[in-house]
């Protein structure tokens, strides 16, 4: 089996497009070292994961608390309210995550998964279009953990060496209209109680 990968760069021009409100699933990501945002002796929120394709960059926030709540009513109840998440762009554009999200500028960073359980939980967003060269800094602010408001700088000769190292695995294109047409409901048996009700059409 023959397959060909091509290493985007800055002067690649795609033919087509992805949309940008997913991750382009023709690429494999470049993946930038885990971040300890900010951490105590009960609880921490951590970058556990930051994904950056050619088209944005995917952020993962993973908070969690040394010890479960269970004296909540809710015992499987981690958050009472959304982490707040945002970015800062490196010409000042701020960022914010939110339902319906908030855009600057054409940028948008939504939440596109999360979940876990009463200790860790984590929240996938998804930053789009791919941020101007420079620095990006990523703010969190876990209320609920009782934990500061934190911050980290994604360097910008890492977000740079990163997009170098996207592998596109194959050119991307929108997927084909569907052509499936169910099969007719079947008549049923005909003299029967459901012919009665449901005469042939």
């Amino acid at each position: 089996m023959h397959s060909t990968m091509t290493v985007l760069t800055g002067d690649d021009e795609p033919a087509s497009t992805p949309p940008r409100w997913d991750p382009p699933d023709n690429e494999v990501p470049a993946i930038l070292e885990p971040v300890i945002l900010v951490a105590t002796d009960e609880a921490a929120a951590t970058l556990s994961s930051v994904r950056v394709f050619s088209t944005g960059v995917e952020i993962t926030v993973e908070c969690r608390r040394r010890t479960p709540r269970l004296e909540h009513r809710r015992a499987r109840l981690f958050f009472e309210q959304q982490v707040y998440t945002g970015v800062e762009l490196a010409d000042g554009r701020r960022v914010i995550a939110a339902r319906p999200s908030r855009h600057d500028g054409g940028f948008a960073l939504s939440q596109r998964s999360g979940g876990g359980d009463d200790q860790v939980v984590t929240f996938v967003y998804w930053l789009a279009p791919a941020p101007p060269p420079g620095d990006l800094v990523v703010v969190v602010h876990a209320v609920d953990l009782d934990l500061p408001e934190a911050r980290a700088t994604l360097a910008a000769a890492d977000l740079a060496t990163a997009r170098e190292r996207v592998v596109e695995l194959w050119p991307w294109a929108a997927l084909p209209k569907e052509t499936y047409v169910p099969p007719p409901e079947p008549d049923p048996p005909a003299g029967g109680w459901f012919a009665e009700v449901e005469p042939p059409a």
